[in-house]
């Protein structure tokens, strides 16, 4: 028996060695053999296996390819893969694309332009929607604003007014906030900007606000 344990023991190393080669294989030179395809099917099957039972059982990995899969990370902090997003769980689906903010072209309701405080200011590479509200919380906003900004205090007095989760973007303490607003209006920018779920509000607009928020209620 210890002579069979010992065998094993040297086999699974070896094995495990053989198997990485395959897989560096299956990924490079020999990506588009049949085997090649089956070895890269056995690895995501062997992932989604491990994932599954590292994270809560009411979230599973779905199987992923190589080429492009699309991930999120579920509220035990498992990261997931997919290779095709309408397989991405409802409550984490628009986590995983983290769709870029659209540009700002109009402003409605109040509004202070930043005017010559964007002059010169680098845009951020890319905005990403914010993550939403965990599923039953209230909806969540997050603003761009800055103390001085009278219209800035009014949406978020409102917001909160309605129950809605302010998350503040103040361009002056926060670093980023400024070249975010740059890439999303340039130097045209003006504040209060507001994202609720997948909308974009800029300016102070009660109409606008009542929609998204109603929108993300749903």
């Amino acid at each position: 028996m210890w002579r069979a344990a010992r065998g094993l023991l040297l086999v699974l190393p070896l094995t495990a060695v053989v198997w990485w080669g395959l897989s560096l294989l299956a990924t490079g030179p020999a990506h588009d053999l049949d085997a090649a395809a089956l070895v890269r099917q056995t690895n995501t099957a062997a992932a989604g296996w491990l994932l599954e039972r590292s994270g809560p059982p009411a979230v599973a990995m779905i199987g992923a390819t190589e080429d492009n899969p699309v991930s999120w990370t579920d509220r035990g902090g498992v990261l997931h893969f997919v290779d095709d997003p309408n397989l991405v769980p409802a409550e984490y689906r628009w986590v995983s694309s983290r769709r870029e903010l659209p540009r700002i072209a109009v402003y409605r309701g109040d509004f202070t332009p930043l005017g010559e405080r964007m002059r010169g200011v680098k845009p951020a590479a890319k905005v990403a929607m914010p993550s939403p509200a965990p599923k039953g919380s209230p909806v969540r906003a997050m603003i761009y604003s800055a103390e001085w900004c009278t219209a800035c205090h009014a949406a978020k007095d409102y917001l909160r007014s309605i129950g809605v989760d302010v998350v503040e973007r103040d361009i002056d303490k926060d670093p980023t906030a400024l070249s975010e607003l740059s890439r999303l209006a340039g130097e045209k920018a003006a504040i209060p900007v507001i994202v609720i779920g997948n909308s974009v509000i800029p300016g102070f607009d009660r109409e606008s606000l009542k929609a998204a928020i109603d929108r993300a209620r749903r």
